[in-house]
Parts: structure tokens; C-alpha cells; sequence
């Protein structure tokens, strides 16, 4: 979920350590955020971000000189008015405005976008054209985003209370217009490093783009962001390091060259690691790079060394739903999927069954049971540093529990 994940970027923390995990949730002074890190050395620091989640009162705010919150929601003759956040095309527009003024060097920039959740529409994925339809096809359906007075977020929502599933149809559809929002906020990403590069910035910077979480769509048989299957934790990690070029598709397709008998020189291609990370190295990887310590009780790893190219230490990574008891935890190719205290589990090899439909946990029992045993350890682990670090509690005002409400993501 969107506030205790970007709660664990900003602090290498899991979110059971960090406590930060629902409304009424805000961090604790004890920790620093890596825009405080950054701050108290010099940093310029400013953040443009969307929706109810990323609201000062939850204190990710701390160490931003410039933190541009957009929530614009109310009534308008006698209807709701909903416009939660700005759009990727606005949002840019604000960041150019600070863009023009060129902030001193060295800067920390973060920029968030909310175009590819469900949001407020009558549409559950609503982009502008051409990027809504993009990827529809000859979709022949009547599904128009819910019923019964009930659409978007919240029909979804009653989706997965009632147990319903889509139609098969409806439900590549439904699928088809999340697509689309990729595509629309893809190209608006391409516009801010496009930017970035007018402005000469871009080839000195540090660039990452990365999801706090990805969508399911009844593979599991639910939707929006409630389990911790692969649908919902293999997000993208997209990194670019000072003066390495940026390669955009087209780049890739048309303008990388090899080394002819003319003598151009081979341009190195990304590269692509396979080794699992966390949204917890994050933060621990930005510093590492920069030369700047980080603070003993961070939970994630630089990841400098296996970018280099090193051989990845033995790493076990965690995942945890919010709506539930569900947990993950993947060693290699094997992934436990754990409901802690129920004591439920799923096994998975994501060698062979990366799409996680085959449960393994009767026929691998000793391999599940050193799983429950590790994941049991960590737990015992994250739950004790907790103690150090609880969130603190905050009044929730009305407005913005209605806000949240709405769009259904509370009940």
C-alpha cells in the first residue's frame, strides 16, 4: 500500500518496524528520512506529490525545504467533486516551474505520480486519450466501471468484499486500462528527463524510478493491491547513474550503435540484474553513492557492489499485505506466501511457476517448513526493532477520512 511503502523508501525500515502502517499512523522522530539525511548535508531538496497517502500530517514531509502537496477534493453543487491529485502532465508543469530556477547543486528531487491507480472516475483506469484505449482492441463488453450507483475504486472494492469475479472479457479490459495509464505515465516521464537533460542535469544525476506497488487484477482472485503476489510485489527498480546515458525504447531500437568498419564505438547497453532487491535498499543505495553514512538501524543494503557486478549475497526478501494477515518471504526461486498467526502457507517455485498457480507447500515440506522457520525469525526480528521506532498516532480530520473513503480504500 502507498503509505507504508513509500514509509520504507524514504527510511529503509519495514513496515512492521517503522509502524507506519494505516490512517491514523504517522513516523516516529526517531528515524530520519533520507531527504533529512540529505538535507543536513547540503542538499537542496523539494518533492511534488499527489493523493491523501503522501499528506504532511503523516510526516514523510520532514527534510523537504519544498514539499508541494496537491489534494483537491469537495463538493460542487451539491456533488462530489473529485480530482485526487494532480495529473502526471500537471504535475511536471509544477516541477518545471521549479526546474526554471535552476536549484543549487547538489539537489534531491522527488517526484511522485498517482495516474495508475483506480482513482475517482467512472472508470476503475481512466487515462486521457489517446493513452485510454490504447490497448482496449475490440473490447465488446458494456462493463462502465461499476453499478448500482457504486464505480471506480469502490466498486472494485465491493468486488473483493463480496467475492464476485469478473467475466473474462471485462476483466482484459479492466486490465487493458491500466495499460494504458502505464503508457500515459511513461511518456510523461520521458518529459521530465527530457528536461532534466535541457537543463544540464540530468547527466551528473543519480535518476530512479520506482513503483511502491504493482496491481492484481484476479489472478489471485482479487483486485487492486491486497495480497503480496508476484502481481503485487515484482515492481519495476529503473536506474540511471551519473554521466551513463538514459535510453528511452527508442534509443534502443534506433539510435544504439555498434562499432562498424567506420569506427563508431559500441555504446554500452543496460544492463539487467536478477537478483531480487527491496524498496528497502533504496535509501541505503542513494547514500552509499554519495559517500554518506546511513544510520545503523537501516533494515536495507546498498546495492552499489551488485551493480558493479559482484556475486549478490544470500538475501531473503520480504513482502506484507495491509489488509490482511499476509505475508511473503523469497529465497531464490522458492517463495512462502504466509498468514501470520494463522499459520497458513502457499509454497511457489518462481523458477517454474513464476505466475504462482501451483502450490507446493504439501509436496516440499521440509522446504516450506525452513521458510515458516526463517520468516518466523525475521518476524520476531523487525517486531523487537519496532519497539525503538512506533509510530506515533495522528487525529485523522474528517474530511480526509470521507476523502480516502470515497475512493475506496477504506471502508
Amino acid at each position: 500500500h502507498t503509505l507504508p511503502a513509500h514509509t520504507s523508501i524514504m527510511t529503509s525500515l519495514y513496515p512492521d518496524t517503522h509502524g507506519v502502517l494505516k490512517m491514523e499512523d504517522a513516523l516516529t522522530a526517531n528515524v530520519k528520512t533520507l531527504a533529512e539525511l540529505l538535507a543536513q548535508r547540503g542538499y537542496e531538496t523539494a518533492a511534488f506529490v499527489n493523493t491523501g497517502w503522501l499528506d504532511p500530517k503523516f510526516d514523510l514531509n520532514r527534510g523537504f525545504e519544498i514539499y508541494d502537496f496537491y489534494h483537491d477534493q469537495g463538493q460542487k453543487q451539491g456533488q462530489v467533486r473529485h480530482q485526487y491529485g494532480r495529473n502526471a502532465e500537471e504535475t511536471n508543469r509544477t516541477v518545471f516551474s521549479w526546474l526554471a530556477h535552476p536549484p543549487k547543486e547538489p539537489f534531491f528531487l522527488f517526484v511522485h505520480y498517482f495516474d495508475i491507480h483506480s482513482d475517482w472516475k467512472r472508470l476503475p483506469y481512466d487515462a486521457p486519450p489517446p493513452y485510454g484505449n490504447m490497448f482496449t482492441g475490440d473490447y465488446k463488453g458494456n462493463f462502465s466501471g461499476g453499478e448500482g450507483g457504486i464505480f471506480a475504486s469502490q466498486y472494485l472494492q465491493k468486488m473483493n468484499k463480496e467475492g464476485k469475479h469478473f467475466e473474462e472479457d471485462d476483466r482484459k479490459y479492466i486490465e487493458s486500462l491500466y495499460d494504458g495509464g502505464i503508457a500515459y505515465t511513461d511518456e510523461q516521464v520521458g518529459e521530465l528527463l527530457q528536461r532534466l537533460e535541457k537543463n544540464k542535469l540530468l547527466e551528473h544525476s543519480i535518476v530512479i524510478i520506482v513503483s511502491d506497488h504493482g496491481e492484481e487484477f484476479q489472478e489471485h482472485g482479487m483486485v487492486l493491491h491486497e495480497q503480496v503476489y508476484e502481481e503485487l510485489v515484482h515492481v519495476p527498480w529503473i536506474m540511471k547513474l551519473p554521466k551513463d546515458p538514459w535510453y528511452s525504447l527508442h534509443n534502443l531500437i534506433s539510435k544504439i550503435r555498434f562499432q562498424t568498419s567506420s569506427g563508431l564505438q559500441k555504446k554500452a547497453l543496460p544492463q539487467r540484474i536478477g537478483a531480487p532487491v527491496q524498496l528497502i535498499d533504496l535509501m541505503p543505495t542513494v547514500l552509499d553513492y554519495l559517500n554518506i553514512k546511513w544510520p545503523e538501524y537501516v533494515q536495507g543494503r546498498s546495492l552499489k557492489g551488485l551493480i558493479k557486478g559482484k556475486e549478490p549475497a544470500d538475501t531473503a526478501i520480504y513482502s506484507r499485505n495491509i489488509s490482511g494477515s499476509q505475508y511473503s518471504i523469497t529465497e531464490g526461486k522458492w517463495k512462502l506466501v504466509y498468514k501470520y498467526p494463522e499459520g497458513e502457507k502457499q509454497l511457489f517455485d518462481l523458477d517454474t511457476d513464476p505466475h504462482e498457480t501451483k502450490d507446493l507447500s504439501q509436496a516440499e515440506i521440509d522446504r516450506s517448513a525452513l521458510l515458516e522457520k526463517h520468516f518466523l525469525a525475521w518476524f520476531k526480528t523487525v517486531k523487537q526493532a519496532g519497539n525503538a521506532f512506533r509510530s506515533h498516532k495522528k487525529e485523522i480530520d474528517k474530511k480526509t477520512r470521507e476523502d480516502l473513503k470515497s475512493l475506496g480504500y477504506i471502508q
